[in-house]
């Protein structure tokens, strides 16, 4: 089970009292849809009031999801732009560990459902192409090499995942349709208000808040992100929201993702992206 703390300063029970009434998602590998209507305002008490949550231990991995992850850090690639994946014989290039550990540390965060439906994760900063298809990571060389803000890789390589993760559950129609219609929502009170509402961690020079705004499938993916990277900054950006219909449209999709990422820290992202700055 997962151990959740809360630092708030608050009596004990009074906490463990509320996280009993919100229902809060223990379950770190369920498969099925858990939402909450536009109604259930405990939901929104628990995303909105207690937003600086702090995972220690995840769920004590399965022997099958210990081994699909050894299976997928064994198998990471490198290329040049353009993709060059028949390297000449005799060159061989170091992936420095530092990357394996935040590739895993990634994927310990990921749900079962995710890492079982990986097949080729494809990558490169200038397409916008993925595929999957040969149970590889594929990662850009300049990823190491060049002088990049290797901080941008943890967003990266988490919007890829959330890419595997909205090809199998968004093939579950119901499913689809709720997201798309929870997008639309968010889409229109952004028109309407002459605001753009999807969030936007600024973190480079892309506009993301428009990328989500125009695809609902890429709001998918960059949400599974953000939520992985900058949980709280997210969940106080759309409690900020004025529109009720939007904000719950919002917390909605947050509330099924949650299903299958759980959010580093804010001190496991820093460490993380400080080792990744010394590779």
């Amino acid at each position: 089970m997962i151990k959740l703390s809360v630092y708030i300063g608050y009596h004990t029970n009074f906490i463990l009292t509320v996280i009993k009434m919100l229902g809060f998602k223990q379950k770190f590998y369920s498969h099925k849809l858990k939402t909450f209507s536009f109604q259930d305002y405990s939901r929104k008490i628990f995303y909105c009031n207690f937003h600086d949550i702090d995972i220690k231990n995840l769920v004590l991995q399965s022997y099958f999801k210990t081994n699909k992850i050894y299976e997928l850090i064994s198998n990471i690639y490198v290329y040049r732009f353009p993709p060059i994946l028949n390297w000449p014989e005799g060159v061989y290039i170091d992936i420095p560990v530092d990357f394996i550990i935040a590739i895993r540390r990634m994927l310990e965060h990921s749900g079962e459902l995710l890492l079982n439906n990986i097949n080729e994760l494809c990558f490169s900063l200038n397409t916008d192409y993925s595929s999957y298809g040969d149970k590889i990571i594929i990662i850009p060389l300049e990823y190491i090499t060049g002088e990049y803000d290797k901080s941008l890789f943890l967003d990266t390589f988490a919007h890829e995942l959330g890419h595997v993760l909205s090809e199998e559950l968004l093939q579950n129609k119901i499913i689809c349709k709720q997201v798309q219609a929870w997008h639309k929502i968010i889409k229109y009170y952004s028109m309407k208000s002459s605001n753009n509402l999807f969030y936007d961690p600024g973190i480079s020079q892309l506009s993301l808040d428009k990328y989500q705004f125009e695809d609902y499938r890429e709001f998918f993916s960059e949400l599974y992100s953000q939520i992985l990277n900058y949980y709280s900054d997210l969940t106080r950006h759309v409690c900020k929201i004025e529109f009720d219909e939007a904000q719950y449209a919002y917390l909605n999709v947050i509330d099924l993702l949650m299903n299958y990422v759980k959010p580093f820290s804010k001190r496991e992202r820093l460490e993380l992206i400080k080792n990744l700055n010394l590779s």
